[in-house]
């Protein structure tokens, strides 16, 4: 948690014209940025209003981010587990 910002992060944060005023606006509605991603340019403003340039605020982030998408792919294996066991017994049924 104590790391700084690797491989782009600095770059994708304190160049970012998002972060500059106006900048979720146009990330959304215009084509000024190389790459449009307004999902991602949207948390990066989000994240920057809340930690400014913190990494350890970045890496909360991160982390929380991924656990839950597990969450999410682990209860969507799940439900296609217990779909396709009851799904198997009801056809056997008739």
């Amino acid at each position: 948690m104590r790391a700084g910002f690797v491989l782009d992060g600095d770059s994708m944060l304190t160049d970012n014209i998002v972060l500059k005023q106006n900048g979720l606006y146009e990330s959304w509605f215009t084509a000024e940025q190389p790459n449009y991603w307004p999902i991602t340019w949207t948390s990066y403003w989000l994240e920057h209003k809340l930690w400014e340039l913190n990494p350890t605020g970045y890496h909360i982030t991160n982390i929380l981010i991924h656990a839950a998408s597990s969450v999410i792919a682990l209860v969507t294996a799940a439900g296609y587990r217990f779909a396709a066991r009851f799904g198997r017994q009801a056809t056997n049924i008739t």
